[in-house]
């Protein structure tokens, strides 16, 4: 509570010294001072004019000796008050100027650090950028051979599709399963036709076409036994 009334007393205090301030110099609230006609009276001491030498001849002609003691005095205070004014403030300028001046250099220390950071943020996204770029490469060299291997797989299937042909045919025929036949001999049939040339590739295609040639005369042997078993129930029915 003490230190809260302190406070408060200090800043009446000031409040006050920049008051007196502000009067003396002759400045408003906004610290400007308000436009009025300038004196030009040598006598006026806040006057641009002011001449020490008629103020004093003034005075001891209007004035007796116990005005002239009372008027020094009151001069004196109020030269003392303004001296004691003029010190505070600058002292708190002083003050605020090393505060200041303690925050740029801070300021200046905590930038520098920043700085030194940033450096070293750049070189690690540099280096994180190289090894990047090395896996990169890395990968695209693996990609390329995964591809080819790829297609060499793609290749082995069909090969392999190829070279169980035949006897893929011979199950269908077993099971009657003569559509399955046609179109698996079907995907075939163009693959064997280009490398017909090839001794292995040309007993393939032989197989097939013998096997098909089995497919066809089984299927033409059920056609004349459906037609004949057609024609015996119409003339049944006649």
């Amino acid at each position: 509570m003490d230190d809260e009334v302190s406070v408060s007393e200090e800043c009446g205090r000031r409040r006050k010294v920049h008051g007196m301030l502000k009067l003396f110099y002759g400045l408003n609230e906004e610290g400007k001072a308000p436009e009025q006609p300038q004196s030009l009276d040598p006598c006026d001491i806040n006057g641009p004019h002011f001449d020490p030498e008629l103020y004093l001849n003034k005075l001891r002609r209007e004035c007796s000796l116990a005005e002239l003691m009372d008027h020094e005095t009151c001069m004196v205070k109020q030269i003392r008050s303004l001296d004691s004014d003029m010190q505070t403030l600058v002292y708190e300028n002083y003050n605020k100027f090393i505060s200041a001046t303690d925050t740029i250099r801070k300021m200046k220390n905590d930038f520098k650090k920043m700085e030194d950071e940033m450096d070293c943020l750049s070189a690690n996204m540099a280096a994180i950028t190289d090894f990047s770029a090395s896996i990169s490469g890395t990968l695209q060299d693996q990609h390329a051979q995964i591809t080819k291997l790829s297609g060499v797989h793609t290749l082995l299937r069909k090969l392999q599709f190829l070279f169980e042909l035949p006897a893929r045919l011979n199950k269908c025929l077993e099971l009657q399963a003569y559509a399955q036949a046609v179109s698996s001999h079907r995907r075939a049939r163009c693959v064997l036709q280009q490398y017909s040339h090839l001794p292995s590739f040309k007993g393939i295609q032989d197989d097939c076409n013998s096997i098909i040639e089995k497919l066809a005369q089984e299927l033409r042997q059920k056609f004349r036994w459906e037609t004949f078993k057609v024609r015996n129930v119409l003339l049944r029915g006649k």
